[in-house]
């Protein structure tokens, strides 16, 4: 079961999670919540669809099994996106500031891990793979 091998991996570790709003990055979290690992929420203010910070304050904001921290990038994303206006420059642009925000968490929480809920699609376009962390 995945459960079992998450908690042969993350016991005991420290484990920031992206949390976007979205099913994907909630199912990781919940997936995360009985492995023993201490588990951090970050939410990235900025480039929203509205309510996705509402759902995460409601859902993860009083539990005891997961830190939540929100990170304000609204200016760094707004910085990053002015002047674009392809689609692709966007993307890049947001991503950046995401990754950006995301080391920065990583290094003050000390994680050992980061878990993000992403779909098949969005890593291969962004030709990415889960790796532990580097603090």
């Amino acid at each position: 079961m995945k459960v079992d091998g998450l908690k042969k991996l993350v016991n005991g570790k420290n484990v920031l999670i992206a949390l976007s709003g979205g099913s994907d990055s909630s199912v990781v979290a919940y997936l995360l919540k009985g492995t023993g690992a201490k588990l951090k929420g970050v939410y990235i203010r900025g480039i929203d669809r509205p309510d996705d910070e509402a759902y995460v304050k409601k859902y993860f904001g009083n539990e005891d099994w997961i830190e939540l921290e929100i990170a304000d990038a609204t200016k760094e994303f707004l910085k990053a996106l002015k002047g674009k206006t392809a689609m692709r420059e966007k993307r890049l642009a947001m991503r950046g500031v995401y990754k950006e925000v995301l080391e920065k968490k990583t290094k003050e929480f000390g994680a050992d891990f980061i878990a993000q809920g992403t779909l098949y699609t969005d890593v291969r376009e962004s030709d990415t793979v889960m790796r532990p962390a580097r603090a």
